[in-house]
């Protein structure tokens, strides 16, 4: 299986992780910061699924390091330096178009001030817990909102 673009470059991306209940690969791109999908039930030549920020004011542009993800609940947390979102499946409506791009919507988690503490270094997921942990920071972060955010 290629990576996503078909580049051939592993260098380029800085964490995968397997959504094992839905049976989903997500790769992320250390070059653009892009999360890419790829369903394992309907592996090809290049799966790979670009999701998409609808909003192009949102759209990061650049090279990212320090990249993270981690699945929970059907959802995919992704930390990009410090920052950290979700990307929620949605449902989907008829005639809205094909490709996993318009299943998937992305929320930021976190303030601005929230981002500053640190760049992100585990997430791991617990109950309606979030549990983040940041480079030279002292303890863990538990963010107890998922409620509305996980299923």
């Amino acid at each position: 299986m290629n990576e996503p673009g078909g580049s051939g470059q592993s260098s380029r991306f800085g964490d995968s992780f397997v959504d094992v209940e839905g049976l989903l690969l997500f790769m992320l791109c250390s070059k653009s910061g892009d999360l890419a999908m790829a369903d394992m039930r309907f592996l090809k030549d290049d799966p790979w699924v670009y999701l998409k920020e609808k909003n192009p004011s949102l759209v990061s542009y650049g090279e990212v390091r320090n990249i993270v993800v981690h699945c929970y609940r059907g959802q995919v947390f992704v930390a990009k330096e410090g920052a950290l979102e979700v990307w929620s499946s949605v449902e989907q409506r008829e005639n809205s178009g094909s490709g996993a791009e318009g299943f998937y919507r992305r929320d930021f988690m976190d303030k601005r001030e929230d981002s500053e503490r640190g760049v992100i270094k585990k997430i791991e997921g617990g109950g309606y817990r979030l549990f983040v942990s940041r480079e030279d920071v002292e303890g863990i972060e538990v963010w107890e909102r998922l409620a509305n955010l996980v299923r």
